[in-house]
């Protein structure tokens, strides 16, 4: 695979998708961990029985991260440096990324989400060429602004409820564009007596 580094505009649409989703998520700043847990963590913040264990609000406290205008330029630097050590791996070189400044755009309208999602395709495949990768922050953000962008596609909160239970509430027509219905035991007997299987 080849691998280039992003825009500044590329991750400027990044951190200003990430701001906007505090829009979309009832007020509160989009939130990832810097990190997995390691085994050690896991131990001293689960507990059976309990909602949680003994260090599981210090240690969230430590390792969650919040983007905030405060935040914007150690995020989008974060970001730009995840681009940079996948490029220097893939490539062999040893360059260091630029300094990042995040520069809010003043505009009319929401984030697309679609587009903020191509845009992470996009970013994630020039980032993901070095071993580090998957645990890395960078992934961790990706991860969280996706599942924003996902909540804010149009029609995301119309659907059917949490589970899914019937066919119909997912399938769709392709010449009306609308949910299929359940059709009775009758009516499939009838029509696989029509059409008999070879």
């Amino acid at each position: 695979m080849s691998c280039y580094m992003v825009g500044k505009a590329h991750i400027d649409a990044l951190v200003e998708a990430g701001l906007y989703a505090k829009a979309c998520s009832c007020g509160s700043p989009l939130r990832w961990m810097v990190r997995e847990l390691t085994d050690e963590d896991k131990r001293e913040s689960y507990e059976r029985g309990e909602p949680w264990g003994p260090r599981a609000i210090e240690l969230y406290n430590e390792l969650r991260r919040e983007l905030t205008f405060e935040t914007a330029d150690r995020t989008g630097q974060m970001l730009m440096r995840e681009n940079r050590l996948s490029v220097d791996h893939r490539y062999n070189e040893t360059e260091i990324e630029e300094v990042y400044a995040f520069e809010h755009w003043l505009h009319v309208g929401k984030v697309n989400p679609v587009v903020i999602l191509k845009a992470l395709a996009c970013y994630e495949y020039q980032s993901c060429e070095h071993p580090g990768w998957k645990t890395s922050e960078a992934h961790a953000y990706c991860e969280a602004l996706r599942g924003e962008m996902i909540r804010a596609l149009p029609g995301f909160d119309e659907g059917p409820g949490w589970e899914i239970t019937k066919r119909s509430e997912y399938t769709i027509s392709p010449y009306d564009k609308t949910p299929q219905r359940e059709y009775t035991q009758d009516e499939i007997d009838s029509f696989l007596s029509c059409h008999p299987a070879d």
